[in-house]
């Protein structure tokens, strides 16, 4: 699993299952998370250029954004398969 530095993921208890390995990712590398780059996209070509009337139609559009990257693995993979995530398992 991949954890960035949030408190919780540097918890000093956590109990890591002996079937999981944590890859911790560096501080300030939000170009090496998987996650900031799917914000990224979503930001570019769902939120780009509208105003919400509620937060209600906001999240609305994220769950549509979401659900067009789950139907395109073509669209999904450059963003998030990269080398060295796939070689940490």
């Amino acid at each position: 699993m991949v954890v960035d530095g949030a408190p919780s993921h540097r918890w000093t208890p956590l109990a890591v299952p002996d079937n999981m390995k944590l890859l911790r990712l560096p501080p300030y590398s939000l170009e090496l998370n998987p996650a900031e780059r799917l914000w990224e996209e979503l930001r570019e070509k769902v939120f780009a250029n509208k105003v919400f009337d509620s937060l209600g139609a906001a999240l609305a559009q994220a769950a549509r954004g979401r659900n067009r990257l789950d139907r395109s693995s073509a669209q999904l993979q450059p963003l998030t398969g990269w080398q060295w995530i796939s070689e940490s398992s």
